[in-house]
Formats: C-alpha cells, sequence, structure tokens
C-alpha cells in the first residue's frame, strides 16, 4: 500500500501509511482520482475562535435568519444551533439545496461550532483534515469495524454527512430529531483525517445499549440495534508512522499547507 506524504510550508512531510484492508484500498482510489484532479481544501481551525464566531453569528442572524447568540456558548448551543444546520441541509447531499452565495457562511459555521467543543490544549483543532468538496465516494465495506478507542495520529475516514455519528450523538446525549441527526459512516469519501486527540473516553456498552432503547426507540425499531452498534466508533484506516514529530508539527502557532503525494 503506498504511503501519503503531507507538506506544510518549510516542513518535512508527515508520513502516512495505510493498513492493508479492502476499505483502504477503496480508500486510496478514490483519494487518488481526487488528488490527480485538483488539490484538496485545508482549514487552519486556530482561526475557528469565539471571536470569530461572533462575526459568523451577526452574518448567520442576518443572511439566515438564524437566532444565534455569542454571548455564552457551551455544548447545550453547539447542540442546538447545529439543529439549525441540519433542518437547512439535505442528510445524504448536504449542499444540494443550497444557494451558492450560502454554502460558504453554513460551512465556516458548522465548522466553528464543533470547534468550539474541542479542548483549547489543540491548538489546531482534534484533527487535521483535507478535503474535496464534492459528491464522489465508495461504500464503506460490511467487514469493516470500528475503533472504539482511536488514537493520536490515527486515519479516520471522514464523517460523510452533516450529521452525528452514534457515539457521538450518545455522548452529546443529543436525541432530538436523531432520524435527521443520527448518520451512518457507510460512505467513503475523498479526504485526509488524521486524529489529533490523545484518547477517547471508554463506552460502557450497556449503558450505551439502554440509551438508544430509552431516548429513540423508534430510530431503534427503524435501523436495529445490530445496525448502530455496527457503526459506533471511529472508522481506522491507517496510521501517522512518526508520532513525535506530529506532535511537534501540531504545536506550531501557524500551518501553512503545501501539498498531498502519494509515494
Amino acid at each position: 500500500m503506498p504511503d501519503i506524504l503531507v507538506y506544510f510550508q518549510n516542513l518535512s512531510p508527515i508520513v502516512v501509511k495505510l493498513e492493508q484492508s479492502e476499505t483502504a484500498r477503496l480508500y486510496l482510489e478514490v483519494f487518488q482520482r481526487n488528488l490527480e484532479k485538483e488539490p484538496p481544501t485545508y482549514r487552519d481551525l486556530t482561526k475557528y475562535n469565539l471571536e470569530y464566531f461572533k462575526k459568523l453569528v451577526l452574518q448567520v442572524k442576518q443572511t439566515l435568519g438564524w437566532d444565534w447568540n455569542a454571548e455564552h456558548i457551551g455544548y447545550a448551543e453547539t447542540i442546538k444551533y447545529h439543529k439549525d444546520i441540519e433542518d437547512a441541509l439535505l442528510k445524504e447531499n448536504s449542499f444540494d439545496n443550497i444557494p451558492g452565495d450560502h454554502q460558504n457562511l453554513i460551512y465556516e459555521a458548522h465548522t466553528c461550532l464543533h470547534n468550539m467543543e474541542v479542548d483549547p490544549n489543540y491548538p489546531h483543532g482534534d484533527f487535521l483534515q483535507f478535503e474535496w468538496f464534492n459528491g464522489d465516494y465508495e461504500i464503506v465495506p460490511e467487514d469493516k469495524e470500528f475503533s472504539m478507542e482511536p488514537e493520536f495520529g490515527d486515519i479516520v475516514l471522514q464523517n460523510p454527512y452533516v450529521g452525528h455519528p452514534p457515539i457521538q450523538c450518545y455522548t452529546f446525549n443529543d436525541h432530538k430529531q436523531i432520524h435527521r441527526t443520527c448518520a451512518f459512516q457507510d460512505r467513503i469519501k475523498p479526504a485526509l483525517k488524521i486524529e489529533l486527540q490523545e484518547h477517547r473516553d471508554t463506552i460502557d456498552t450497556e449503558r450505551y445499549n439502554k440509551w438508544w432503547q430509552d431516548n429513540c426507540p423508534t430510530f431503534v425499531e427503524t435501523h436495529s440495534m445490530d445496525k448502530i452498534l455496527r457503526y459506533t466508533g471511529w472508522p481506522v484506516i491507517g496510521k501517522v508512522n512518526n508520532l513525535k514529530y506530529l506532535r511537534e508539527v501540531v504545536q506550531r502557532k501557524e500551518l501553512k499547507f503545501k501539498r498531498l503525494e502519494i509515494v
């Protein structure tokens, strides 16, 4: 399996090694065909802070008419505001019904909301992500196992939808509009996502199952608990080869993306 090199200006590359699996093979196919067409988009998440959110709130109110407030922002508020985004977008094809001049504002607001939930010890957010915005994808193979404990430097498939995977719904106790909010990660999108969190909280399986049965009975009836468990966790497909170097890179004040290579 070829390696992927991530270059930032004036820095040696971060080396990504993919696992030997059908999922990783399909991922490399969709990644390579997009890289051959054009470079990906990278957003340095250091920009997405409270000050920037205050500016976005004014634009969101004026342009979209959403009643957002930046005076107090916590999990309850980010979950509430995320519902406005979910209501505006199609579940599977996201921005297809959004006018072009509104798309970037919604994307910026969406990114900022999630970054407000991140531990400030991660100056560049809890992941590095390089992505293409199009409808290209492959289907995640049925035998792909999701990891319950992703680690720093893991390569994880990008969430293909504007919605939350099952484990995030549970972690945030977010069961309002669950049929719209919960999205199974069943597609391989063209994106490189590098995990930066050192650890995740362990999930109590019995409590997790009970949360779904108690709070989302119709969702469980529609999709089955087996399917929810099947897509619970993080779809890890590789790892950064030099973790010590990655830690040094993400502690830098500024990261200017240069290019990706397959070698």
